[in-house]
């Protein structure tokens, strides 16, 4: 669960580093569980954080090439949203693109015929 001891600066012994509730909560299977769904719903929250920024980055981008950005899901599958392009007189065009955005690696795959990468 992590460190047990610590090292006294002053006389350079091993001083306990866990108490009582550390202890309890390592024994209990209870416990050990509502730690790891914690840990996992941090990383979920971690990932949701950096999909935000990600989502502001695309309006950001887009606002500064001049372009529209809507977004148009709040699922985590499928499009998140799309990029309409402006004509020579800065109106919406109907031209569009649609983006997804991911982040990490694990949506990322080789692909067979060429050694590509390539989103899954």
């Amino acid at each position: 669960m992590g460190r047990v001891f610590i090292t006294c600066q002053e006389c350079d012994e091993k001083v306990p580093f866990r108490d009582f509730i550390e202890e309890r909560l390592e024994s209990d299977p209870v416990a050990r569980k509502i730690l790891a769904m914690d840990k996992k719903a941090t990383r979920a929250l971690d990932n949701q954080a950096l999909e935000q920024i990600l989502m502001g980055h695309m309006q950001a981008i887009t606002g500064e090439a001049g372009q529209i950005f809507r977004e148009l899901t709040k699922f985590d599958y499928g499009i998140d949203g799309e990029v309409e392009f402006k004509d020579n007189e800065g109106r919406p065009s109907g031209r569009k693109i649609h983006v997804r955005l991911k982040s990490g690696n694990f949506y990322l795959r080789r692909r067979k015929k060429d050694g590509g990468r390539c989103l899954t």
